[in-house]
């Protein structure tokens, strides 16, 4: 059996170094597309859609808290929580420039949320009803995880999906915290954009790379840069969510781990970011450079992604209701099984075919 892993372990070396070395010898394409592309034609337009989406929650909060909810204000509030979701997804795996800067990725939503930090913070401003997070400019000033879109997704929702913003007995206390958050969200998500939008702030660090930078030195480095966070974004999915999801057994699965599961939007969060990677790879113009030899991995590639979301629309119900069915994890288990894939294709077929430093994963050493 050890023998024929090491057989298996050297034909895999071997392919991938052949697949490496047929990149190597090809002509490199044109590394100074790449970051222009993908800031032109995907991030400054998602970017704009998050400040718009999260503008709607911010009303729909508002109209929710403003008298006895009615089942119109209740639905607007949870379409608007879940449009807000699904756009976050489409952008906060670009952890570089802007969203990693001035805390404004924790500050979208406090992900992962390993340590419970944010239920256990929660708690004590709710037995307080601490002002201080009623107004947005003092919440500002307070924990990154008293400020995200999962932070309101805790109190405004019970563990069971149930929409309870608005209602109760602490309602004026969570209505005014709410209302805070989401004005800040806004707030934040203008920053990103405006950030993103600037011609002369970090969109000039990655198109026009300089010896001197810290960061990245020529267009290559730009690129990987960008790439690597489409990669990273897919470990993501599958290490810090599915797999602490799925756990060893079905008796050790946890399916609260899963962000945003509480408001039944799990499924959507995963399937908005695998959407947007797929999209970032192609509007940033990686696909389109490949050479001759490669032109199987598009066609792979939206194979494989196209099998993730399925598997995601199939599962059989909300993610806290069937982590802990055999049915349900072996669904979730066959999805980071695709996702595996998806990271094998990107970070070493499609990386090797344009000679970038590809399958890096930012979150090493995490």
């Amino acid at each position: 059996m050890r023998m024929h892993l090491k057989i298996l372990g050297l034909a895999v070396g071997l392919s991938l170094t052949t697949c490496f070395s047929a990149g190597a010898q090809q002509t490199a394409p044109d590394y100074s597309q790449f970051a222009p592309k993908l800031i032109e034609a995907y991030i400054r337009p998602q970017t704009q859609a998050l400040t718009t989406t999260l503008g709607r929650l911010e009303s729909a909060t508002e109209n929710l808290c403003a008298g006895e909810p009615e089942p119109a204000t209740r639905q607007a509030f949870e379409a608007a929580m879940s449009d807000s979701v699904a756009q976050l997804a489409r952008v906060d795996f670009l952890r570089f420039g802007p969203l990693a800067e001035e805390n404004r990725a924790q500050r979208l939503a406090f992900l992962p949320d390993r340590r419970r930090v944010i239920p256990r913070q929660l708690r004590k401003i709710m037995a307080e009803q601490d002002e201080s997070v009623t107004t947005a400019a003092s919440l500002a000033g307070k924990s990154v995880a008293l400020q995200g879109l999962n932070t309101l997704e805790y109190f405004a929702f019970t563990s069971d999906g149930t929409l309870t913003l608005g209602s109760g007995e602490q309602r004026d206390f969570e209505c005014a915290y709410a209302v805070a958050l989401t004005r800040n969200l806004v707030a934040t998500s203008r920053e990103l954009e405006a950030a993103w939008a600037d011609p002369d702030g970090f969109t000039s660090v990655i198109t026009q790379p300089t010896p001197e930078h810290a960061l990245v030195q020529t267009h290559k480095e730009a690129a990987e840069l960008t790439f690597n966070a489409m990669v990273t974004g897919l470990v993501l999915i599958k290490d810090q969510i599915l797999l602490p999801v799925i756990g060893t057994s079905v008796k050790k699965a946890k399916p609260y781990r899963a962000p945003f599961s509480r408001s039944r939007n799990g499924a959507a969060y995963m399937n908005a970011s695998l959407s947007g990677i797929e999209e970032a790879l192609t509007r940033g113009g990686f696909l389109a450079a490949l050479p001759e030899e490669g032109n199987w991995v598009p066609g792979s590639l939206q194979f494989e992604f196209g099998n993730a979301r399925k598997a995601l629309d199939e599962l059989p119900g909300p993610i806290r209701a069937i982590g802990k069915t055999e049915q349900g994890r072996d669904k979730l288990i066959y999805l980071a099984l695709v996702i595996d894939g998806l990271k094998d294709t990107m970070g070493g077929n499609l990386a090797g075919y344009l000679a970038l430093s590809g399958g890096f994963n930012a979150l090493d050493g995490d």
